[in-house]
């Protein structure tokens, strides 16, 4: 195993990780979603779940398997302005004047489309889940 570092700005939240070998399932799996791919990089996020993250045309992608290669969710980073109109006015709405740190459009086998908005108020960052008609999921 090597050791690799993720850093802020990325899918996946600044800590040391190991990187693994998935099981033949789940690297078959992977390779029939996804394509043209770079960057990849394996790690085991439990006992029965594994996360990729890699590049597409240069974005940012992270993808979720559990240990039989069942794809559970895909999260890609997107720019601001590809957020929903509804998921905009939704966040302007609760949180007038905020900048977005980052963003990102998640897809998961049982919950659907979400999109995520990461800020800082009060020197805190805040996560929040919308749903694409911009009503808020988690906070």
């Amino acid at each position: 195993m090597s050791l690799i570092a993720f850093f802020s700005g990325s899918l996946i939240p600044a800590m040391f990780v190991f990187t693994v070998q998935p099981p033949s399932e789940v690297k078959v799996a992977f390779e029939h979603r996804f394509a043209n791919i770079s960057d990849l990089k394996w790690h085991k996020e439990n006992n029965h779940e594994y996360e990729a993250s890699f590049k597409i045309a240069g974005a940012e992608y992270s993808a979720n398997f559990d240990h039989t290669g069942k794809w559970l969710e895909t999260e890609s980073a997107i720019e601001c302005d590809q957020l929903p109109e509804k998921v905009k006015a939704a966040f302007n709405a609760s949180y007038p004047g905020a900048k977005v740190k980052e963003s990102a459009k998640i897809e998961s086998y049982d919950a659907g489309t979400h999109y995520e908005v990461e800020f800082r108020r009060g020197g805190k960052t805040i996560e929040l889940i919308y749903n694409p008609d911009g009503s808020l999921e988690k906070a």
